[in-house]
């Protein structure tokens, strides 16, 4: 297996490639973090922070190395202002369109991270919470995968 700081900071220097593959009507990201910030101490939106969550660990047969998984979640923040007519979820919407157009594998074949991992897939969008808690605050949190050994 590659060293694991290789593999999310190539998954990090992927997603920060997002604002060059922006759908239409999609903001810009403003903010890059690996640091879990709350969404109140964000002030440049929408945002996007990535994680480290887990690892998963299968063991095919004794004296053979085990398959690692490692996951990463992705959250992405998005704030509407003032506009009351704004529905949250739309930017968000975009938004994971474009994350899966940064993670998208160049056709055929799975996105490797340049090698680093056997293939790195959406496992799915855990989470949103649209504006709960002040009316322009939206998150989600989507997880990726990636198989990190044969």
């Amino acid at each position: 297996m590659n060293s694991r700081e290789a593999i999310y900071a190539a998954l990090f220097e992927q997603l920060q490639t997002i604002n060059a593959n922006l759908v239409p009507g999609a903001p810009a990201i403003q903010t890059f973090s690996r640091r879990l910030i709350p969404t109140s101490r964000v002030d440049l939106q929408p945002a996007l922070l990535m994680i480290e969550a887990s690892e998963e660990y299968e063991h095919p047969a004794i004296s053979v190395p085990p398959k690692v998984t490692l996951v990463a979640n992705v959250l992405i923040y998005t704030r509407d202002g003032a506009d009351p007519n704004a529905v949250s979820a739309t930017a968000l919407n975009r938004l994971l369109d474009s994350l899966e157009g940064t993670v998208a594998p160049v056709f055929p074949g799975e996105q490797r991270l340049d090698g680093l991992v056997h293939w790195l897939r959406i496992a799915g969008r855990q989470t949103i919470y649209d504006a709960v808690q002040d009316v322009t605050q939206a998150t989600t949190t989507v997880e990726l995968r990636m198989l990190a050994t044969d």
